[in-house]
Parts: C-alpha cells; sequence; structure tokens
C-alpha cells in the first residue's frame, strides 16, 4: 500500500510540474488531488515526499508548512514510465496446436489439388 501511495504521489507531481521547472505546490492541493485515488494525510505526504527526495526522483528547493518547492527530475519520470509499462499486458499471439496447423494444411492442399484438376481435365 506504501509503494502505491509512493508511485500516486511521484504520478501527481509530473502531472503538476509538466514544464521540467520548480514549482511551488501548496500541501492542500496535493492533498486534494491525491483524495481522488487514495486518503492520505499531511504527516504521510511528508514522508512520502522527503523519501521521493532521497531516492533522488524530485528535487525540493524548499519545504514551508504550507507549500513546497518542487522539480521532478528524469529519474522520477522514468520510473514512474518503467512502472506503467509493467503493468500493461503483453498481448501474445495466440497459441494454434499442431493438429489445427496440419487439419488446415490438409484441407488447403486438398482444395487446390482440386481445383487443379477441374482445371487441367
Amino acid at each position: 500500500m506504501q509503494e502505491t501511495k509512493y508511485l500516486l504521489v511521484l504520478e501527481v507531481l509530473i502531472k503538476e510540474c509538466q514544464d521540467g521547472g520548480y514549482r511551488i505546490l501548496e500541501k492542500s492541493d496535493l492533498l486534494s488531488l491525491l483524495s481522488n485515488k487514495c486518503k492520505m494525510s499531511e504527516n504521510e505526504l511528508d514522508k512520502i515526499v522527503s523519501s521521493l527526495e532521497k531516492d533522488e526522483l524530485i528535487s525540493l528547493k524548499y519545504e514551508d508548512e504550507k507549500v513546497y518547492c518542487v522539480c521532478v527530475l528524469p529519474k522520477g519520470t522514468k520510473l514512474l514510465e518503467e512502472q506503467k509499462n509493467k503493468e500493461k499486458p503483453v498481448k501474445a499471439f495466440p497459441r494454434i496446436s499442431y493438429f489445427a496447423i496440419f487439419l488446415l494444411s490438409f484441407i488447403a492442399s486438398f482444395i487446390a489439388c482440386l481445383l487443379t484438376k477441374l482445371i487441367v481435365f
């Protein structure tokens, strides 16, 4: 559960800091954006933001009681993209049994021989 909150906070920060520079974000705004997906307290948000900074996924210029001045680093964007790619299922080709392949080949060759016989004679 903690990892999902970690990734949700990172996702919201990426959406809010799309220009690549530092952005001043109020804690209450972040909590309201996160409330749609999960419930989080301000203390949890502080811990997650500090752990994101320790993992070098974001750069925190300063932190106040009510605001963050934050910039998402390329490592953070890359991590979120990798997590989203892991969640997407890989589409595989449907498996056809050897018997089905044999049967289709046999029918196709039989029809080809029949058509050849009708054309030649």
